[in-house]
C-alpha cells in the first residue's frame, strides 16, 4: 500500500516509517470517521475468534490514502483499548503504560495510544523484544540480582506522552463504535470464514 513511501525513502534517505507519520499527522483524530479493525489473523484477546477478519469500515469519496494509513494507526490502539477491558472487568489496578516494539517509535502512533487511553504513556530508551530476554539473560547469569533490579537498572524512560483532552472525549465516542462495528459484523466474520474453510472461495 505504501509504494510510492517506500520508492521516496530510497530516493531521500529518509526512515519510511518517518514519512508515513507525516502523511498521518495531517489527517484529523477519527479519520474521517473511517474505521480499521485488524483481526487480519482472527484475534486472540479479547475474543479468541479465529474467524475474524480484519476491515475498513466507513470509506468515502474524501477519504485519501493518509485517512486509511491513520484509521489503521488508530484501529490497532482501539485493539490494546479493547483488550484492555478485560483487565479492568478483573478490578486489576494499572498505574503505568508503557510502550515497546516497533510501534512505540512512532511518536504519532505512540500519541494516539495515550489519547485513545486518556492515561500517560511511556516510551523505554530500549523497546526491542530481545532486550527482555537479555535482562532474563543477565538475572540467570547473576549479573542482576532479580528481575525488578535488571529493569530499575537498565529500562529508562526516554520519552513520556501526555494526554491530548481536546481529543481524549471524541476518541471514547469512536471507542464506542468500534466495539459495536465488530458486535455487528461477527457473524457476517464467521460465514466469510466458513465458505473459505469450505473450499468455495480458492487461495491464491
Amino acid at each position: 500500500f505504501c509504494y510510492e513511501e517506500i520508492q521516496k525513502s530510497k530516493e531521500s534517505g529518509d526512515n519510511v516509517f518517518q514519512l508515513i507519520d507525516r502523511e498521518v499527522s495531517n489527517v484529523p483524530t477519527g479519520s474521517k470517521g473511517m474505521f480499521f479493525h485488524p483481526y487480519l489473523l482472527g484475534e486472540r484477546a479479547p475474543y479468541w475468534d479465529p474467524s475474524l477478519r480484519a476491515s475498513f469500515i466507513g470509506a468515502e469519496m474524501a477519504h485519501r490514502k493518509a485517512h486509511f494509513l491513520r484509521a489503521l494507526m488508530e484501529g490497532v490502539a482501539f485493539s490494546l483499548k479493547d483488550c484492555y477491558r478485560v483487565i479492568e472487568n478483573m478490578g486489576i489496578e494499572v498505574n503505568e503504560f508503557i510502550l515497546i516494539g516497533g510501534g512505540s517509535k512512532s511518536n504519532i502512533w505512540s500519541q494516539i495510544v495515550c489519547d485513545i487511553f486518556g492515561e500517560k504513556v511511556s516510551r523505554p530508551a530500549v523497546s526491542d523484544a530481545s532486550f527482555g530476554a537479555a535482562l532474563l539473560a543477565g538475572v540467570g547469569i547473576g549479573i542482576f540480582s532479580s528481575l525488578k533490579e535488571a529493569v530499575k537498572k537498565c529500562n529508562k524512560i526516554k520519552k513520556e506522552y501526555i494526554p491530548d483532552y481536546s481529543r481524549v472525549g471524541l476518541y471514547k465516542k469512536l471507542f464506542k463504535i468500534y466495539i459495536k462495528i465488530h458486535d455487528n459484523l461477527q457473524s457476517i466474520y464467521s460465514n466469510i470464514s466458513s465458505i473459505i474453510n469450505e473450499g468455495e472461495i480458492n487461495e491464491i
